[in-house]
């Protein structure tokens, strides 16, 4: 099992300075990363992705410090141990659902025309995982939003990687989508995957992530797990709202009240 860590970070985003000291992205734990607009949660996990590089800082896989930096800092061995989740994606080809699932592949072989039986077995599982198995020979540009981002996940789970880092997955579905995508994300921690989520709904990340990250002005301003961070006392000074938290047989719910000074 494979964590990912960052240490002295600094990055300039703008007007932002993303600042962390020391951040581990535990084998096994699904993390949920939250924050207002702007507070440099997509910043965050790009570096953590190895798509943004920091003015200073480390990030490495957990194999022993130097060891791990040097394995994060290999294209090949990265693209095969960690799969990332764009907010947002530009699909500018009509490639069938099947296809885009088996892209997930080629970090182990280069393209098409290498790929094995092994191979289109972990794309058709994926599809099955995502229940999008229906829509495998449909062209991606057919589909909707909230169905094109399940294709989208189906492909991060066929390159079967070791770290999974995914920016806002439910933001385009449906209700019964959110809780299926947060199931299946959890279940991949659960098999010791790592796995870490940019959210904005904080209820989903109250109920199935493990331990969340509040980021607030480019720095981590509370972390670890949700019945400890998420509370009025540190929601209420980032995200200007007055929040309840209410108990439930299911778990704690963050209801808003109302927004500060209106």
């Amino acid at each position: 099992m494979t964590g990912l860590h960052l240490s002295n970070i600094n990055h300039a985003i703008g007007d932002i300075r993303l600042t962390v000291e020391a951040m581990h992205f535990a084998a096994g734990q699904l993390t949920g990363i939250v924050g207002p607009n702007g507070a440099g949660k997509t910043s965050l996990l790009k570096i953590a992705a190895g798509l943004m590089t920091p003015v200073q800082g480390v990030v490495g896989f957990d194999d022993g410090a130097e060891d791990g930096q040097l394995a994060f800092r290999d294209g090949q061995q990265r693209a095969r141990r960690l799969a990332y989740l764009p907010q947002f994606q530009p699909l500018a080809w009509p490639m069938s659902c099947r296809d885009v699932v088996a892209l997930g592949r080629l970090p182990y072989h280069g393209d098409f025309a290498n790929l094995q039986a092994e191979d289109w077995r972990h794309v058709d599982a994926a599809l099955a995982r995502c229940q999008v198995e229906g829509f495998a020979t449909r062209a991606i540009d057919q589909l909707s939003g909230g169905e094109r981002a399940r294709v989208l996940i189906a492909r991060l789970i066929a390159s079967d990687p070791q770290v999974y880092l995914l920016d806002e997955p439910t933001q385009s579905l449906d209700p019964a989508a959110q809780l299926a995508v947060m199931g299946l994300m959890q279940q991949q921690a659960r098999a010791g995957k790592t796995v870490v989520m940019v959210l904005h709904d904080l209820n989903l990340a109250a109920r199935f992530c493990d331990q969340v990250v509040i980021m607030h002005n480019g720095h981590p301003a509370h972390m670890g797990p949700p019945q400890e961070v998420f509370t009025p006392a540190h929601l209420r000074p980032i995200f200007s709202v007055n929040m309840a938290s209410i108990e439930t047989p299911h778990g704690r719910i963050l209801q808003t009240l109302d927004a500060e000074g209106r």
